[in-house]
């Protein structure tokens, strides 16, 4: 891709399209743009300058390993879904990471408050925003519609984000999303996709995870779906293992009418 100019300061940093450990980008010198590779942490840096928000230890492991890149082409991901999945692939309608670059580049809707302080780190496939929430100095995710007046708490940070999501795919496994796999190739896909998140998550919800997919898989009628656990065992999961006060509490992260 290429470079764009950081809407925050545009003499700083610029980035495209890159390898994990650096961005390309541009740097001013002499009056004049040219092209150079920048070190990772300097994007880490330049959003903590432009933003005030420290990015994750977590998510940097995760971007500087590779698992937040999403296949290129339908073959790949079938392929890839069954031995070395980007995380939660098996979510993947519902999460779609962000670069470190896209970050940087963010211009937030005109009617998004700026008051509240929010950096998404990844979208839905319908384009609502997984952000970085800032209050009263706690840090949480939040999911913010591009459409909806109303910012819900999901998670108190990121390695609770990925149990979370990996429970709700637990409890929601489609077979007509084009993958044609049978029942025992969609144990397996949920056997890797904990696989791939096993160096980011701590024991005892690793754990949890694997012995989840020891579990046969059970068709939900009402749902039509397939289940390692019903939604209302993942609720309640989710609810006990997140122990976060204002779970599924919401709100308005647009400006006021005026």
């Amino acid at each position: 891709g290429s470079a764009r100019r950081c809407r925050h300061n545009p003499n700083l940093l610029t980035f495209a399209m890159c390898p994990p450990s650096f961005a390309e980008g541009r740097l001013p010198r002499g009056g004049r743009w040219y092209t150079a590779r920048v070190p990772m942490r300097t994007v880490y840096d330049t959003l903590h300058l432009t933003t005030g928000f420290h990015v994750p230890e977590l998510y940097r492991r995760m971007a500087a390993d590779g698992v937040t890149q999403a296949p290129t082409s339908p073959a790949e991901a079938k392929q890839r879904a069954l031995t070395n999945p980007p995380a939660l692939m098996m979510a993947q309608a519902q999460v779609e990471w962000w670069l470190p670059e896209d970050m940087v580049n963010w211009d937030a809707p005109d009617h998004f408050d700026p008051a509240h302080r929010l950096l998404p780190f990844a979208s839905t496939a319908s384009g609502d925003l997984w952000c970085w929430f800032q209050q009263g100095g706690e840090e949480s995710i939040v999911l913010a519609p591009h459409d909806e007046n109303g910012a819900t708490f999901f998670a108190p940070d990121l390695e609770a984000f990925l149990l979370r999501h990996m429970l709700q795919a637990f409890a929601e496994i489609l077979d007509d999303d084009g993958m044609d796999f049978t029942p025992a190739q969609r144990g397996e896909v949920a056997r890797a996709n904990v696989r791939t998140l096993a160096p980011y998550l701590n024991e005892g919800w690793l754990e949890l995870l694997t012995e989840l997919c020891a579990r046969p898989l059970v068709r939900d009628e009402e749902w039509d779906c397939l289940g390692l656990l019903s939604r209302d065992e993942a609720i309640t999961l989710i609810q006990t293992e997140l122990d976060m006060p204002t779970l599924g509490e919401t709100f308005p992260h647009f400006r006021l009418a005026r």
